[in-house]
């Protein structure tokens, strides 16, 4: 996967002295006006898909390609698991030129927003493309959690079999506290609205639709904390987001209750989780996302044994990465054309950082 910057006019002289890959090759101008450029941080998919969004692209704008990192293989990685943060000190040459930037996934955390807005540009993420998978991992992560799934399957291959078994707990009828109410926890309430939980939610505003659902909005955290059973977390990493969920938010959940994060680690307080498992008011927890990444070894976090582990993976499916580039160019075409009289598609659909922001 690939992050995408998209420029109304030419890099700075340290972008624009990288020759492009062959595969990738400069439009040039079809009239005396130069065409935007958009820089690619990265190797993009090869799917067919995306290779044709990108030939559709060079009729916009010039597209230009340098590595993220000492090899390709280094770009990859580092994109893939989110460890390198794009700020000032790596696009810094960009400013102010840039107008425009798009990066993957639904989070926004390791881009520097507001060193863009700065200067008057724009971020879109991309957060379609993982809209589904990760729906689907935090949906696997509460029912694991709820029947005891990963500590049953250590305990037959250890050689046992119902000596010590904790009861599970069955969905219908328990509260499902969602934390935020985009895309992801919506297709998540709809899910497990299927098993028989009554779905409430947290946002910052009512989201239209879900009075019809009988979805319960909550406008403040600790009227839906205090009627919640199991309490799922899809709120974006920012400042005021940090720690959202604490001790003194925990201990405002029903005793016994269960906490699932596919954010951001930052959002939830690991130590105070590992307070309130210890005294068993919640619990069990699945995550998904951790402060740190890869999380330290040895940890009392990773140690817990009521504790269900993924490794950032919620959206690790077949075909990701190549959605995720369809989708960032697709971000691209949509701000070449915003000044188009023939622009049919409006906004950018992505934008969450920036003057091209609503709302």
């Amino acid at each position: 996967m690939s992050i995408i910057l998209s420029s109304s006019s030419s890099f700075s002289n340290s972008a624009s002295s990288t020759t492009p890959p062959s595969s990738v090759p400069p439009t040039p101008p079809r009239s005396s006006v130069p065409l935007p450029k958009i820089l690619i941080l990265g190797p993009l998919s090869s799917s067919a898909n995306v290779q044709s969004l990108l030939g559709a692209l060079r009729r916009l704008c010039e597209p230009h390609t340098v590595p993220f990192g000492p090899t390709r293989a280094d770009t990859a990685r580092n994109i893939a698991h989110a460890l390198v943060p794009t700020d000032a000190e790596l696009l810094g040459p960009l400013k102010p030129a840039c107008r425009f930037f798009t990066g993957p996934g639904a989070g926004y955390d390791k881009f520097d927003c507001a060193w863009a807005e700065s200067f008057g540009a724009s971020y879109a993420n991309s957060p379609s493309a993982v809209t589904e998978p990760t729906a689907t991992a935090t949906v696997l992560l509460i029912l694991s959690i709820l029947r005891n799934h990963v500590p049953n399957d250590a305990a037959v291959r250890a050689g046992y079999w119902k000596e010590g078994e904790v009861l599970g707990r069955e969905p219908r009828g328990l509260v499902l506290g969602l934390v935020g109410f985009g895309a992801i926890a919506w297709v998540v309430a709809e899910r497990l609205a299927v098993f028989g939980m009554e779905v409430h939610y947290h946002s910052r505003r009512k989201v239209p639709g879900t009075d019809v659902l009988n979805y319960m909005y909550h406008p403040t955290l600790s009227s839906l904390l205090s009627q919640t059973d199991v309490l799922s977390l899809h709120c974006p990493l920012t400042p005021s987001t940090h720690h959202l969920i604490g001790a003194p938010e925990l201990v405002q959940l029903k005793p016994g209750s269960f906490v699932v994060n596919t954010s951001r680690g930052g959002v939830l307080d690991e130590q105070a989780l590992l307070e309130a498992l210890d005294t068993v008011h919640i619990a069990r927890a699945g995550l998904d996302v951790y402060p740190t990444e890869p999380p330290l070894h040895p940890s009392p976090l990773l140690s817990h044994p009521r504790i269900t582990h993924s490794p950032h993976s919620g959206a690790s499916v077949e075909g990701l990465a190549a959605a995720m580039d369809a989708e960032m160019l697709g971000n691209v075409k949509e701000f070449l054309e915003l000044d188009r009289k023939d622009n049919l598609l409006g906004p950018v659909r992505n934008i969450v950082a920036g003057p091209l922001r609503e709302g």
